[in-house]
Parts: structure tokens; C-alpha cells; sequence
């Protein structure tokens, strides 16, 4: 659901990670709708078609019960390329922790 606020966006920057290593980071993205986000995620991990080479490849040796997310930062944007940009952020902050190679 996007909430909206003097037109600007609700949004959220999140990563990926697995519960046996909740530091490392697997991915970085954001959203407006952080459980249908996920979601699809998960969908794409099991039907092993997910955009991310490096994460499905994880996906595969592991159990998707073992996948879990964790919001970074959640706020109002002004607009979808304000929050792709923090996004951004988080990546070149954390690029060392994480499989980002793709972006959907």
C-alpha cells in the first residue's frame, strides 16, 4: 500500500540476509509495498528465476526458511527516484556484504 503525504511516497530501503548471518547483507532494494516486495522475492528464489545470479545461486544451497528481510530505513520521499537513491546509498555503503548485480 503507498501511503502518500503531500504527494511524496512512503517508502522503505530493506536488505536480504540469512538468519545464520544476519551481518551480511545478500541484497539491498527498495519499495513502496515492503510485504509484496518480499513476496516476490521469494516467488522468483523458488522458481529459480530471480534477476540476482549471485543471490539465487545462494538461494539454491540454502533453505528459504533461512531468508528473512530487515528495514533500513523507512520515510517519505519525494518522488520513487528520491528513494532508488537512498537505496544507492545503502549499496555503496554495504557493497562489500552484499550480491546486488541486478536491479528490478
Amino acid at each position: 500500500m503507498e501511503e502518500q503525504n503531500n504527494d511524496k511516497i512512503y517508502g522503505y530501503v530493506y536488505t536480504l540476509f540469512d538468519i545464520d548471518y544476519p551481518e551480511k547483507y545478500l541484497y539491498i532494494g527498495s519499495t513502496n509495498n515492503i510485504k509484496r516486495r518480499i513476496i516476490k522475492h521469494k516467488t522468483l528464489l523458488k522458481n529459480n528465476i530471480h534477476c540476482n545470479k549471485r543471490l539465487q545461486e545462494y538461494f539454491n544451497k540454502v533453505d528459504i526458511e533461512k531468508f528473512n528481510y530487515k528495514i533500513l530505513e523507512e520515510d517519505y520521499f519525494e518522488n520513487k527516484i528520491k528513494l532508488f537513491n537512498r537505496e544507492n546509498q545503502y549499496i555503496m555503503l554495504y557493497r562489500h556484504l552484499i550480491f546486488n548485480d541486478c536491479f528490478s
